[in-house]
């Protein structure tokens, strides 16, 4: 059943309450809700799909470097916290 989420992806609220009542009265079919509910989707992706065709792959990569830096990080962190916490001493 897609109407249950039609909150998350029908932003409209007209558009919501047709959905509700469409479906909870089966006068619309579920291929065709589906359908409704894919383009709604497509919608929501579209921008970020565009963005990433703009991005290169150098772009990507180094993103993915500073991203995992700041992980290796933020762990490292924690995992000192942790080793102080119960008494571990790295020499």
């Amino acid at each position: 059943m897609v109407w249950p989420h039609e909150n998350t992806y029908f932003t409209d609220e007209q558009g919501q309450q047709q959905l509700r009542k469409q479906c909870s009265t089966a006068s619309i079919g579920c291929v065709a809700c589906k359908q409704r509910l894919a383009e709604e989707i497509e919608q929501i992706v579209e921008p970020f799909r565009t963005r990433k065709q703009q991005l290169t792959e150098e772009q990507i990569l180094d993103t993915l470097q500073q991203g995992a830096q700041k992980a290796r990080l933020s762990a490292q962190k924690v995992l000192q916290e942790v080793r102080n916490a119960i008494g571990i001493l790295m020499v």
